[in-house]
């Protein structure tokens, strides 16, 4: 591969990483914001999944 190619794969995946990190940081101040169940975890348990997923201890 030649430098550019490389160089370009190095920021196209940088800035997904950080576009990523961006994303959580907002899902996680907006969860500290509203601390209700959020949709997902609602539309999980109506279907009987979110057993599946807690932890046994």
């Amino acid at each position: 591969m030649e430098g550019e190619t490389v160089a370009g794969l190095i920021g196209g995946g940088l800035g997904i990483l950080i576009l990523l990190s961006l994303w959580g940081f907002e899902l996680l101040s907006r969860w500290r914001e509203h601390p209700e169940r959020s949709r997902v975890l609602h539309w999980m348990e109506t279907r009987h999944l979110a057993g599946w997923l807690r932890r046994r201890h």
